[in-house]
């Protein structure tokens, strides 16, 4: 038949080539679509048997294109993929070439290839598998679809544990509920247990005591979330840095006042929309204050406070924008002088301590770290040689991946963080939440 091809505009139009080239363009069609079932079998659990077959099947159509048109990598073969794109990268990696252009040519892949070069230029997919199916699973209780649906999934679908297993979903849900597996969250709806022990456990205890109040099932929430509470710090492992924003602009001002001497009011207010601390206006102060007990002539005290606040560089430059490396060392030595005052005078106050403390504890150590574990992940689609290979660390770097969308993996040199973002990156693919 006459081979259509799509433009630019999606429509389908005759491609319009001599018969010859029509003729190799649908033979190597015939290469990707023998090449692609293979893998498809591979992926999908077929019998040994079924794969030879395929195997098989697949070098035929290939020796037999390779002796009369050349390499798939040939000039001519290369110029006509150009018809179909989307086939190109698959079709070139069926063949494997030396890097040395000189050997290259040496294979004289432009003409009809002899059985040996032929052999010699093949990718392992002619002779042996290339890509790590899904292994037979039983599902039988409901933790075992718990980690299918993980798997599967990359989430919590009690649909799709119902099919499994044949029950209902709210059977189900009881089940792993009452073994700890899964957590109705009150402000959300189900989360899975690494999940929902993580993360601000502070809060979602308050969450779950609250829900307690109307709904007495919560009592296991908080049962759990009491035992996974961050313990509390005291005043003595808490530094509190000028300028941290979760210290009131209120004790930031009475600081000020008491170090400078003067009324206290509103010197600086935080604005959380751009995390920047900004100055109310000038600040008035005595001059032996100002630009010698707390600052400098060319560094005020409330131009250091501004940038202490704010974590900027302080340096002193003259007109000409040339650095004065003595005044800035003056400079930067008062800043440190305010800096230490501050973590002093911050805990003078009994009442003021007691309140930060608090307040510390409530809103910045309420964190529970996530521990992802990817134990369940088969990763159907890889080579064998990297299944093989894959380290748990890596399976947890990859589930943490799946579940939160981002992660950041801070291993040394050698220790596979490139595999950890490509297969994630492939996992969350075939579980169709990113595409490309």
């Amino acid at each position: 038949g006459q081979l259509m091809v799509q433009n630019r505009e999606g429509v389908l139009a005759p491609a319009g080539l001599p018969s010859g080239d029509t003729a190799i363009v649908k033979s190597m069609l015939g290469i990707r679509d023998a090449g692609k079932r293979l893998i498809d079998l591979e992926l999908h659990g077929a019998s040994e048997e079924e794969l030879l077959t395929a195997r098989h099947d697949l070098n035929k159509v290939y020796d037999a294109f390779v002796v009369k048109n050349g390499a798939l990598r040939s000039q001519r073969n290369r110029a006509l993929m150009e018809f179909d794109t989307a086939s190109e990268p698959f079709l070139l990696s069926l063949e494997r070439l030396p890097d040395e252009p000189k050997e290259q040519t040496k294979l004289g892949l432009n003409k009809p290839l002899a059985p040996a070069v032929r052999d010699q230029i093949k990718a392992d997919i002619f002779k042996q598998r290339v890509v790590s199916g899904s292994p037979p699973r039983t599902v039988s209780t409901a933790f075992d679809a718990l980690l299918a649906s993980l798997n599967d999934k990359g989430r919590l679908d009690f649909d799709h544990m119902a099919t499994m297993l044949g029950r209902t979903v709210e059977d189900i849900q009881a089940e792993l509920a009452t073994a700890g597996a899964i957590f109705r969250n009150p402000v959300g709806g189900w989360e899975h247990a690494e999940l929902y022990l993580s993360g601000n456990v502070r809060q979602k205890l308050m969450d779950a005591e609250a829900a307690f109040a109307v709904n007495p099932a919560y009592r296991y929430n908080i049962e759990m979330l009491k035992a996974v509470q961050p313990q509390d710090l005291l005043q003595s492992e808490i530094t509190p840095h000028l300028g941290a924003p979760w210290i009131p602009a209120d004790d930031i001002n009475a600081f000020i006042s008491a170090i400078l001497r003067i009324p206290d009011v509103e010197y600086f207010t935080y604005n959380s929309h751009v995390t920047m601390w900004v100055k109310q206006g000038k600040i008035y102060g005595s001059d032996a204050v100002m630009e010698s007990e707390w600052g400098t002539p060319s560094a005020p005290a409330d131009t250091l406070l501004d940038k202490v606040l704010n974590s900027k560089i302080i340096e002193i430059r003259n007109r000409e924008g040339t650095l004065l490396p003595g005044e800035t060392a003056g400079a930067r030595a008062k800043a440190d002088e305010i800096r230490h005052r501050f973590e002093q005078w911050l805990w003078e106050d009994p009442h003021r301590t007691t309140r930060l403390v608090n307040y510390y504890n409530e809103h910045i150590n309420n964190l529970r770290q996530y521990v992802p574990d990817g134990t369940h992940l088969t990763l159907a689609g890889i080579s064998p040689k990297w299944a093989a290979q894959m380290r748990p660390l890596q399976k947890d770097g990859i589930w943490r991946t799946i579940q939160q969308r981002t992660g950041g993996i801070f291993h040394e040199v050698g220790f596979g963080k490139t595999a950890v973002m490509v297969v994630a990156g492939r996992e969350l693919r075939r579980r169709g939440v990113a595409r490309g």
